[in-house]
């Protein structure tokens, strides 16, 4: 089966639906970069789809204030297969 994804940026973040929901993997950090994955609420997934670009935004979102976001961390991150 073919992973569904919603969107992506080369080098910045993927958004695509996995076993545990809709997820955003993005790519952090300054001297050692690493990535990061987050599981979406509904509400943030409706955004997305109507407004592809909201999901930079969002990722930025997360970069800026990655404690609010620790509860729907996913470890360790995770990206479609084949990414």
């Amino acid at each position: 089966m073919r992973t569904e994804i919603l969107t992506e940026q080369a080098r910045n973040f993927v958004v695509f639906r996995h076993a545990a929901g809709w997820v955003l993997t993005y790519l952090t950090g300054s001297v050692g970069l690493y990535e990061v994955s987050i599981r979406l609420t509904e509400d943030e997934v409706a955004a997305i789809c109507l407004r592809p670009d909201f999901a930079k935004a969002l990722a930025e979102q997360f970069r800026r204030a990655p404690q609010d976001y620790q509860a729907r961390e996913l470890r360790p991150s995770i990206f479609p297969p084949d990414s």
